[in-house]
């Protein structure tokens, strides 16, 4: 009992000193002296270490943003890749300290009134805003992913029209990944603090693999009639992803699908690419059903056995390998009384071998 009411004296006595601001003031300095995100992560130790990893700590400093950036030299650049904070704020401006930590702590969580905002209600070590909505809505990333909130928005707008009972994610439910753990792991508040259902902050690419959904990219094909010795093969594309893909507006990203005709040894007939590229502005629009016309030489329609198709996202980060996001492979054309079925699992399996995925279902890995 005694232990308990010193434990509650203690609490109490934080309280009041939080409510003074008295507590890790540092946390909530006022821009142009915001804190450094290694202070936030003394406390969140597992946030600060997925925020190291992630493209927002690293939006300042990549080659590539320097390239395209002109050195630094673009200053509506830099007002989304070295941002003052966010909340609240009417216009965006660019911050002139800690440009190395990109998109740091402070630029999503830090308000106007020198609080540290967040959607769930903790025990405090420091002036907050606790509940906040704003940090469970797509409108936090669109204040900078602007093209992508904003067909996100005209997304859940025609499929409420069509389908009240249907949702579409959130941005924080498909890149930042659920997890139930403690926001506080170190000090003396990491006592006074329960687990909650929070986020990773990986801002991860990819939908989260925790979301359990059907595969995000959908392709048909049709062999369609030969017309003047061609043969043509017509791909139908569509995807539920809530935004247009490759999904960015400035750099350089792309998909590609590679589209082969195979005969029954695997050998490749013929191939054609569509690529789809952020640089030209070529974009795979959502909610909608796109159709692309292959023209093979009818020459080879007797020796073609298999219909391949391959998604590739690439980007021009020489770090990052192209990744498959999608491989098919369905069997056109009969040639040999002697076929085994099997071997479109057997020659998935060689494939697919480094992606560690299962062959006998479409691979979806990340956009």
């Amino acid at each position: 009992m005694k232990n308990v009411l010193t434990y509650f004296l203690l609490g109490a006595i934080l309280l009041i000193l939080n409510s003074c601001s008295l507590l890790h003031r540092e946390v909530v300095r006022a821009t142009p002296n915001t804190a450094q995100s290694q202070i936030c992560g003394k406390c969140h130790v597992k946030e600060y270490r997925e925020w190291q990893q992630s493209a927002h700590r690293n939006s300042y400093i990549s080659d590539d943003f320097k390239e395209q950036s002109d050195s630094y030299g673009d200053e509506e650049c830099l007002t989304c890749h070295v941002p003052n904070p966010i909340y609240g704020a009417e216009e965006l401006t660019a911050r002139n300290h800690n440009l190395n930590e990109g998109i740091n702590c402070v630029t999503c969580h830090l308000t106007p009134e020198q609080k540290i905002a967040g959607p769930l209600s903790v025990f405090p070590a420091h002036a907050t805003n606790m509940n906040d909505p704003f940090y469970r809505r797509s409108a936090l990333c669109g204040t900078c992913h602007d093209e992508h909130f904003e067909q996100w928005e005209q997304t859940m707008e025609l499929i409420n029209q069509s389908n009240p009972k249907k949702t579409i994610l959130s941005c924080q439910e498909c890149h930042m990944p659920q997890i139930r753990r403690k926001l506080i792991t170190q000090g003396f508040f990491q006592y006074v603090h329960q687990e909650h259902e929070a986020r990773k902050h990986t801002f991860t690419g990819s939908p989260a693999p925790n979301n359990k959904r059907d595969s995000w990219l959908l392709i048909e094909t049709e062999v369609l009639s030969e017309t003047n010795a061609k043969w043509p093969v017509r791909i139908i594309v569509s995807h539920d992803i809530p935004h247009a893909l490759p999904a960015v507006y400035y750099g350089f990203k792309e998909i590609d699908f590679f589209v082969s005709l195979k005969s029954l040894d695997g050998q490749i007939l013929d191939e054609q690419v569509l690529t789809f590229s952020s640089e030209y502005d070529e974009y795979i629009a959502p909610n909608k059903k796109s159709k692309y016309d292959f023209y093979f030489p009818s020459s080879i329609k007797a020796q073609t056995e298999f219909l391949e198709i391959e998604v590739k996202r690439s980007t021009n980060n020489v770090d990052s390998d192209d990744k498959i996001i999608y491989f098919n492979k369905r069997r056109i054309h009969h040639v040999s009384s002697d076929f085994d079925p099997d071997d479109i699992i057997d020659t998935l399996k060689e494939a697919v071998a480094d992606t560690h995925e299962t062959p006998e279902e479409t691979l979806q890995s990340s956009y």
